[in-house]
């Protein structure tokens, strides 16, 4: 689909994944609790580096500082696979939880 600005130019609508997120943004909580999203924050994924006064200047302008990315606990790993289901609980013993049971 696409429509005509004031200029003439023409928007071309493309399918994107989370669309709305992406067109109206994350708020500071959202950023923050969201796994990759933070990753995004906490580290240049893609290139060798960043030269420090590029992140911190990046970081200002996204109103963050340092001390609130550091690292997870637990860090997160958009490609590892999921961790295994807890086992099923074990089924009552004979006569457990029934009303009128023999002891």
């Amino acid at each position: 689909m696409a429509d005509k600005s004031d200029t003439g130019r023409r928007n071309l609508w493309q399918a994107i994944v989370e669309r709305k997120p992406v067109i109206e943004g994350f708020s500071s909580a959202e950023i923050m609790t969201d796994p990759l999203s933070r990753r995004g924050l906490q580290d240049y994924v893609f290139q060798a580096g960043q030269p420090p006064e590029v992140r911190e200047a990046f970081l200002a302008a996204m109103g963050f500082s340092e001390a609130e990315l550091q690292p997870d606990q637990q860090p997160f790993d958009p490609l590892a696979p999921a961790p295994p289901p807890p086992p099923p609980s074990p089924p009552p013993h004979a006569g457990e939880g029934r009303v009128g049971a023999a002891r």
